[in-house]
């Protein structure tokens, strides 16, 4: 081994022996390849939009049904103390933590986790489309909820046309 290798996870390691998809694509002057931006840029928008969902699961675990009532939702006293509707909300707020746990792991090795966040991506807009199932049966939401939607049913297919093409140059 030569003293220019790195650690990796089983500890020192030879860089022709270090896994391609772990390298980074640095040119002679010191930058990053458009491809390697085009990466790095996509990691860090998953690294830092996970604790948003952190914080969205945290919110329902904390307050059930009264997380939806801080969106707007016209929630009477009465459903605010229904346990159904508290138990589930709670379980759908946690659950909602999966995203923010699968960003992070998604972000970690990108080739390697791009099936799980195509997947993720896709169930994310298919939420935002229930939004609008939701719109025609039962009326229009406060803006809250609405600006929620746009983020869901716009940001998905942008970050999967991301992707697309950061994985194509990489």
């Amino acid at each position: 081994m030569r003293a220019t290798g790195s650690f990796g996870q089983a500890g020192f390691v030879d860089e022709d022996d270090y896994p391609t998809q772990h390298r980074r694509e640095q040119l002679p002057n010191g930058f990053y390849s458009g491809a390697e931006m085009t990466m790095r840029a996509l990691t860090f928008l998953l690294r830092t939009s996970a604790p948003i969902f952190f914080l969205v699961g945290a919110l329902h675990l904390a307050y059930g049904v009264g997380a939806d009532a801080l969106l707007g939702a016209k929630v009477s006293a009465e459903t605010l103390l229904d346990p159904a509707l508290n138990s589930q909300n709670r379980f759908y707020g946690v659950a909602f933590t999966v995203y923010g746990v699968l960003l992070l792991v998604c972000a970690g090795d990108m080739k390697k986790y791009q099936s799980v966040l195509r997947a993720l991506l896709w169930v994310f807009l298919a939420a935002g489309i229930a939004r609008i199932l939701s719109i025609a049966t039962h009326g229009i939401p406060p803006r809250a909820i609405l600006a929620l939607m746009g983020s869901e049913l716009l940001l998905p297919p942008m970050i999967l046309l991301w992707l697309r093409r950061a994985v194509a140059q990489n």
